[in-house]
């Protein structure tokens, strides 16, 4: 095929995954998937912010909190939630919100490779044609937030003319850990970038960051009443467990090879494209790929967390499309193309299939899982926040670090459900079984509230993923 029949289907197949992308949005935007604690933990924080609670304590009444995430994205999410009157579909919309802003700093990004909008449009776009960019869209998590907001900021910076956008462009990249606290590779790369060319800007840099950051941080902390910091030092150094270098390797290639195809590959072929465009994004790139290889060392870290690495990879390859260098463009379309192919065969097909749009949230909780009016402990907070009421845990992982550090009382939850003080109680693993108690004691609520579960209540049923358990 020629370059410009190349070029002609990967505008296609972009824009196809752009468009069977917003589709799958749409028509799951009040359809339940599946059980997912994580986004239970982001709208519970959002249902708590939008009642007037930034942050809510750790142990209070009977309810338990516990949380790492930044408050930036949760807060968008209780704004919208807010306007609408519900948590679920305002937090989808949430997500879409940030996912068109970083196709659209992408699109900028990539526009000077390619000389043209239509493509720089459609290559942006092809984060969403891989399993991570799939999971970021379906679900109601804050990871894309910090990755729009670190490519806007980065994009501010290369292309600042005034002293006010350099200003802007600081403030940006230092907004994006208070999205995710992991979120410094935007930060770190216009440092180096600037150091490599103006010493003086990199240090105004920093200062302008640190600044925005410093006054974010103090403001967060006064705002949730002085529980933001307490979250953040209780849960820290919470994990599951790490993995030898030679396994972090491991799992981290595996991910590459499962995620990214040859889109890595082509991102680092673009260094040895003479007529490359700006190096930032390069930096960016690297930065990025170096970094990411940290999240493999925790056993439990999810795929999600790497959309950023995807996006800097997509912009950093873009370079090979710039027409100075045909063999690189072919190979470029190539890879695009076989990328954009291959998850539209797989992930957005598996997408589409009907049984993940079979009933609403509602109908789940009132009329599945009849959960009306009961008092109910849910391993996913995402059933309390449907039903417009407090979760009694947060978030299950954090649960179990913050009594194992003695934070919460360890034996008062499980005195709880010894005295059947829940009409239900709902999990996502049915527990009588080997690797259930497994996962408990190393991953879930925890061992003494798994055997407590098993001494005072007894399988009831499975619907769509959760067990219920009712007392004995």
């Amino acid at each position: 095929m020629t370059d410009r029949v190349l070029t002609k289907l990967l505008l296609v197949l972009g824009m196809a995954t752009l468009l069977s992308s917003l589709a799958l949005w749409t028509v799951q935007l009040n359809a339940f998937d599946q059980p997912n604690a994580a986004t239970g933990a982001w709208m519970s924080l959002a249902y708590y912010t939008s009642q007037g609670m930034l942050y809510p304590p750790i142990a209070k009444e009977g309810h338990y909190g516990g949380t790492r995430h930044m408050p930036l994205f949760f807060s968008l999410h209780a704004g919208l939630a807010r306007l609408t009157g519900e948590y679920y579909a305002s937090g989808r919309l949430a997500v879409l919100l940030s996912l068109t802003g970083l196709i659209v700093a992408m699109a900028l990004a990539i526009r000077s490779n390619t000389l043209s909008v239509p493509l720089a449009v459609a290559v942006s776009g092809l984060v969403l044609a891989t399993g991570v960019g799939m999971r970021v869209l379906l679900a109601i998590r804050g990871d894309v937030l910090p990755v729009f907001l670190s490519v806007l900021g980065l994009l501010v910076i290369e292309r600042c003319r005034s002293r006010r956008m350099f200003v802007l462009g600081a403030a940006l990249l230092a907004l994006a850990p208070l999205a995710k606290f992991t979120a410094f590779s935007a930060l770190i790369a216009a440092t180096v970038y600037l150091l490599l060319r103006a010493p003086r800007r990199a240090a105004a840099l920093l200062l302008v960051a640190l600044c925005v950051l410093g006054t974010g941080l103090l403001a967060t902390q006064w705002l949730s009443g002085g529980r933001f910091v307490e979250n953040l030092i209780s849960c820290s150094a919470g994990g599951t467990g790490g993995r030898s270098l030679p396994g972090a390797l491991y799992e981290y290639g595996f991910f590459l090879y499962v995620h990214a195809q040859l889109l890595v590959p082509l991102a680092f072929l673009g260094f040895l494209c003479p007529h490359r465009a700006s190096k930032l994004w390069q930096i960016y790139f690297v930065t990025n790929f170096v970094l990411a290889l940290g999240f493999f060392f925790d056993v439990g870290s999810a795929s999600n967390h790497l959309i950023e690495l995807l996006s800097a990879a997509t912009i950093a390859a873009s370079v090979c499309l710039r027409p100075e260098e045909p063999s690189l463009r072919r190979a470029a379309l190539l890879v695009f193309a076989w990328l954009a192919l291959l998850g539209l065969g797989l992930y957005h097909v598996e997408a589409w299939r009907p049984e993940h749009r079979q009933t609403t949230p509602r109908q789940l909780v009132v009329r599945e899982l009849e959960l009306q009016n009961k008092h109910f402990l849910s391993e996913d907070p995402t059933l309390s926040i449907l039903m417009n009421k407090k979760p009694v845990v947060l978030d299950f992982f954090m649960f179990r670090v913050l009594t194992e550090k003695g934070i919460i009382p360890p034996v008062e939850l499980p005195q709880r459900i010894r005295n059947k003080e829940f009409d239900r109680v709902i999990l996502l693993r049915y527990l009588p079984s080997a690797d259930a108690l497994s996962w408990y004691r190393e991953k879930g609520f925890g061992d003494r509230v798994a055997r407590a579960i098993l001494d005072a209540y007894v399988f009831e049923k499975e619907v769509r993923g959760y067990y219920v358990y009712r007392p004995k």
